[in-house]
């Protein structure tokens, strides 16, 4: 099936595509990949946003999967198919492990909260301006040219999403940059000869390269999770 018969805009970019170029995905069309280029000018290393954005991810499934007996998830803001998702992370430890992707949900936090049994996790991750204004509102600037909506958040803000949400409590060690949470060594990037990736385009080269040389100044994007008791 065409990206035209299927109903996909493939005239104006997308934030999932986008964020799938990041990702090195292949759910994505040229004009996701200018989008991700101009942003990737206005920061050379805002790619690191999205790769510890997903490394988050990565270790906040795994930790309730392999240490708290968590065996269902559920996946608001789903996004594109990409590596690695979800049910990939959480059925490595736990294979009988079962995943719920929702993606375009109404449903608010305090809702979605009232629903779970005591003893669920929430994992949040959220943009944010606050530590580094500059190179990430050049970015944000970029994307809104191309129709993008940005919801920045302060840590305070994000904490009271918590704090405002009857039943849950913010887990230690409460509202980090994503690279913070309990950090650990990233997946290693594929292998590639040197002559093979110098003919990688700057957007390319990016699955080729680690993230474990993040600094504070790289991230602007924060990460927590909740319990509810």
């Amino acid at each position: 099936m065409s990206a035209e018969s299927a109903g996909i805009d493939t005239t104006r970019a997308h934030p999932a595509r986008v964020y799938d170029v990041f990702l090195g995905g292949r759910g994505n069309y040229p004009v996701d990949r200018a989008a991700a280029a101009a942003a990737l000018a206005a920061n050379p290393r805002g790619h690191l946003d999205v790769r510890h954005n997903r490394d988050f991810m990565r270790r906040a499934v795994t930790k309730p999967a392999a240490e708290y007996g968590i065996r269902q998830f559920l996946d608001l803001g789903t996004g594109l198919p990409t590596g690695e998702n979800v049910h990939q992370i959480a059925q490595r430890p736990v294979p009988e492990a079962r995943v719920v992707y929702v993606d375009h949900d109404p449903v608010v936090l305090r809702e979605l909260v009232a629903g779970l049994p005591a003893g669920s996790r929430v994992v949040l991750t959220h943009l944010t301006d606050e530590p580094h204004p500059e190179p990430t509102r050049a970015v944000q600037r970029t994307y809104t040219e191309r129709g993008f909506t940005f919801v920045f958040r302060s840590r305070a803000e994000v904490e009271r999403l918590f704090g405002d949400t009857p039943g849950l409590v913010l887990d230690a060690p409460g509202v980090v940059p994503v690279h913070r949470w309990n950090p650990g060594p990233a997946p290693a990037p594929p292998a590639i000869a040197p002559d093979a990736f110098a003919a990688l385009d700057d957007i390319e080269k990016i699955r080729c390269r680690g993230i474990d040389d993040v600094t504070d100044e790289d991230i602007n994007v924060y990460g927590a999770t909740g319990t509810k008791v």
